[in-house]
């Protein structure tokens, strides 16, 4: 096996121990791709009519009485009630 596919196969088995719930594959993977986001919370909530607003992975959203929140996607369904 030359070096070039040794490397390549190290590559897949580093992409084998990756999930999405990881923090720093979703934010890789996800940044811009809404038809994956849409598929993944499709999947998770059960739901079929949702559609993503805007994805923005590890958007920091302050709260000054402390509740700060780290949001990746912003989503409507279909009677545009947000699911943010």
């Amino acid at each position: 096996m030359s070096t070039k596919e040794q490397i390549h196969q190290q590559d897949l088995e580093r992409l084998k121990s990756l999930r999405y719930m990881d923090d720093d594959f979703m934010t890789v993977c996800l940044a811009d791709n809404y038809e994956g986001v849409e598929l993944i919370l499709q999947i998770v909530l059960g739901r079929k009519d949702i559609i993503i607003q805007s994805v923005h992975t590890q958007e920091l959203l302050k709260n000054l009485q402390g509740r700060s929140a780290i949001l990746d996607v912003h989503a409507v369904d279909s009677e545009k009630k947000s699911l943010t």
